[in-house]
């Protein structure tokens, strides 16, 4: 069985219960997802090298590989994005929450347990590993693109 840094914790579950606006959602990222254990270096980068910036077709869509430092379970990553995907969007940015889901808006869908995503938007589930897919915000500043939760 898979040791997890915050899920195996009835407490993150309850703070997660208690969730009713923006200043509680901001109180439990504090406790919750502010430090965590990362990859060393080594590791990181050995993984950036393989995989990093790998693309793929996969039905139909065009996907990308993205390699994240921190050093939790794909269980973990999924449950730590989706929070950022839904309930902070909802309580921080809910103008993001009731927009439509598009390119247009620069919406694209990941799935943080594998660490990839499309802007092929449409699909409902990962193709690798079954997961629901999240809609994140991918955001434009000066002609430079960044995501709002990476």
């Amino acid at each position: 069985m898979t040791k997890h840094y915050f899920m195996d914790d009835p407490e993150y579950w309850r703070d997660k219960e208690r969730i009713s606006g923006e200043s509680e959602y901001l109180l439990f990222q504090k406790k919750w997802f502010d430090t965590w254990p990362l990859k060393n270096e080594v590791v990181w980068e050995a993984e950036m090298n393989l995989y990093g910036r790998h693309e793929f077709e996969k039905d139909g869509k065009k996907w990308h590989r993205f390699i994240l430092r921190d050093d939790l379970s794909p269980e973990e990553l999924y449950e730590f994005f989706s929070v950022l995907c839904t309930i902070r969007y909802k309580y921080c940015w809910p103008d993001w929450y009731v927009e439509k889901k598009d390119r247009v808006n620069h919406w694209e869908q990941i799935c943080p347990a594998c660490q990839i995503y499309t802007r092929d938007l449409g699909a409902e589930k990962c193709p690798l590993c079954g997961r629901v897919l999240l809609y994140q915000k991918q955001v434009i500043i000066e002609g430079e693109e960044w995501t709002a939760d990476l």
